[in-house]
């Protein structure tokens, strides 16, 4: 297989492209929709955007919303593809091949990208207008972060990789290194990582996150790039310390904790405990992170960041996450 490299992703690189998904589901379509109005308001003219959409969709009205948008729908290609999720960069990652500038390359066994047994990676690499390939290799496109220089891998891939194909740490980052094209280096603690994977294939209850802050580094971390010529590429970190002015204004927005199985005050102080056990458990690895990208040679930068593991989220009806990470840096 003719691939180069990982497209690399940084805020200090150009955005020719976009892909988006667009599931039928009434919540993804509402929020779909206007993700593709902003991000058609937002990004340069000339960016192309790829929107997947549920096979049959009635795209001559997306067409006519694009209008009234006053956006030029001439930027936005359909593709038919069956996806449930609007979450695009899981499923798929952009490559440079030698043979043609951009392709898409799948994780192994993965399909959310839309192949079916009627819609082929060929037949769908023709919609998309780039050729498709499957990865020898399990791995979700959140948990691989790329800047061009650096690739970074979530600890819990390279686990998932070693039992499933019963290979060691080293034949992981090794293969990972071949077919990405980057040095690859972990984010996380793999020994925890292992074991949780291990324990998940025996049925065992899950551990969050096993061996990450998260289950995706891209939820905790972001690569800029070098944003000055002379001065070191920055990395965009989670912080593990409480924003007191942030909390502060979390707790004074009282609809978060109505009509919850408790009083408002009563599901105050439990967020704020689960919070403080959550960022507790996060801290550890949140250190490890940095002292990796600052290994790396990279400025990091700390942002404000509170979320509720899943185990101890008991305020799961109301989004109580104010992650800043996971974001589109052009």
């Amino acid at each position: 297989m003719p691939i180069k490299q990982l497209l690399p992703e940084s805020a200090g690189l150009p955005l020719s492209a976009v892909r988006i998904q667009i599931p039928s589901a009434p919540d993804c379509l509402s929020i779909g929709l206007r993700l593709l109005r902003d991000l058609l308001h937002t990004l340069d003219p000339q960016t192309r955007i790829y929107v997947s959409v549920t096979p049959g969709a009635d795209t001559d009205t997306m067409v006519d919303l694009i209008q009234r948008w006053q956006a030029d729908p001439a930027r936005v290609h359909f593709i038919d593809a069956n996806v449930e999720s609007l979450f695009a960069q899981d499923n798929a990652i952009s490559m440079v091949e030698s043979e043609q500038p951009i392709s898409l390359l799948l994780p192994k066994d993965d399909n959310r990208l839309g192949v079916t047994d009627a819609v082929s990676i060929e037949a769908l690499g023709q919609r998309f207008g780039h050729s498709i390939h499957r990865s020898a290799l399990y791995w979700d496109g959140g948990n691989i972060c790329r800047d061009g220089k650096h690739c970074l891998i979530g600890a819990n891939t390279i686990a998932q990789n070693q039992v499933k194909l019963s290979l060691t740490k080293e034949q992981v980052l090794e293969r990972f290194q071949q077919e990405f094209g980057y040095p690859v280096t972990i984010l996380g603690d793999i020994e925890v990582a292992l074991r949780g994977r291990e324990e998940r294939d025996k049925g065992e209850e899950k551990v969050d996150n096993e061996g990450q802050a998260d289950f995706h580094i891209d939820l905790d971390v972001c690569l800029l790039g070098k944003i000055q010529p002379d001065a070191a590429p920055i990395a965009l970190l989670a912080d593990s310390e409480i924003d007191f002015s942030l909390l502060d204004a979390v707790l004074a927005k009282g609809s978060l904790f109505d009509q919850h199985f408790l009083p408002a005050n009563e599901m105050q102080k439990i967020y704020l405990a689960n919070l403080g056990e959550t960022m507790r458990r996060r801290a550890p690895f949140l250190a490890q992170y940095q002292e990796t990208l600052e290994g790396l040679g990279y400025r990091v930068v700390k942002v404000p960041d509170f979320r509720l593991l899943p185990t101890l989220n008991y305020l799961g009806r109301i989004n109580l996450n104010f992650n800043y990470l996971n974001i589109l840096i052009w």
